[in-house]
């Protein structure tokens, strides 16, 4: 079990590698535009909201499925709950230790809050011991006082661009029940496909 540590990478640093793959893909496909599509599921949602929250200028935009967790733009806060700085060494299973320095910036927390929107199952009762920062039990509530923060921040900033969030029907939290409704979002809000539904 990586826990939180899995955020940053053991090897490799985690955003350095999605950055990594970025740039190749856009090199071998001759991509000009520099901002790319980015979706997470559960865990790989807690990822996503923290990664676009440190680099938004290179996120077109996120999609965010059941986030097991969120990332606060409250600066007392430390990572990977909030934005706030956190310093220390991570010890993995195998006796590898890791120092890690981050800390957020909540200008960027802003520019990323009109990049995000976050999807939820109607029927995603799980629920989560108390967590830093994080309001509800459930990831549904937590989700709307993610977002409440998020906008506050946002136009704290000086930044126009809002968080979406929406809740699914008769949904539960599994990857999916939501992903298609994700793909539809990229779709009809990014990509100007025509809705059908």
């Amino acid at each position: 079990a990586g826990g939180y540590r899995l955020l940053f990478g053991k090897y490799v640093d985690a955003d350095d590698f999605v950055l990594f793959l970025a740039d190749k893909y856009q090199d071998e496909y001759s991509i000009s535009a520099k901002q790319f599509l980015l979706y997470g599921h559960y865990v790989g949602a807690q990822f996503a909201l923290r990664f676009v929250a440190r680099h938004p200028d290179v996120v077109e935009k996120t999609v965010v499925t059941s986030p097991i967790h969120f990332t606060y733009p409250y600066p007392n806060t430390p990572c990977p709950w909030g934005a706030g700085a956190i310093n220390e060494y991570l010890k993995w299973n195998d006796g590898t230790v890791q120092k890690v320095e981050e800390a957020g910036n909540l200008k960027d927390y802003a520019k990323a809050a009109g990049k995000t929107h976050v999807i939820a199952g109607e029927k995603d009762e799980y629920r989560d011991k108390p967590r830093p920062a994080h309001e509800g039990l459930t990831r549904p509530l937590r989700a709307i006082s993610w977002l409440i923060a998020t906008n506050r921040n946002a136009h704290a900033q000086g930044e126009d661009d809002l968080a979406s969030y929406r809740i699914i029907p008769n949904a539960s939290a599994r990857s999916d029940d939501l992903l298609p409704h994700a793909k539809r979002y990229f779709e009809t809000k990014v990509l100007s496909v025509p809705n059908t539904d």
